[in-house]
């Protein structure tokens, strides 16, 4: 949830505008995005050390940098050219 979330946030504010007109509007609404994601993990991470009893840094942060590279891949795979 700590990755998720915030990234589906910036997902839904980056990508909100298109084309040449709104050029700048999409460069702020990354910007914005990208500073708000960062917000709601820090927010994450904060509750998670506060609210969580007893908790494992090591797991809590193994499965963040999991979920994080899973999307990452995934987004590599749906992108990649397929020669056939």
């Amino acid at each position: 949830m700590i990755c998720a979330v915030p990234n589906a946030y910036f997902s839904f504010k980056a990508f909100r505008y298109r084309g040449a007109r709104a050029a700048q509007k999409i460069v702020r609404a990354f910007y914005l995005g990208e500073a708000i994601k960062i917000l709601l993990m820090g927010a994450g991470f904060a509750l998670a050390f506060i609210y969580v009893e007893p908790l494992s840094s090591r797991a809590l942060f193994a499965g963040f940098i999991v979920v994080y590279l899973v999307g990452l891949l995934a987004t590599v795979r749906v992108t990649r050219k397929t020669n056939y």
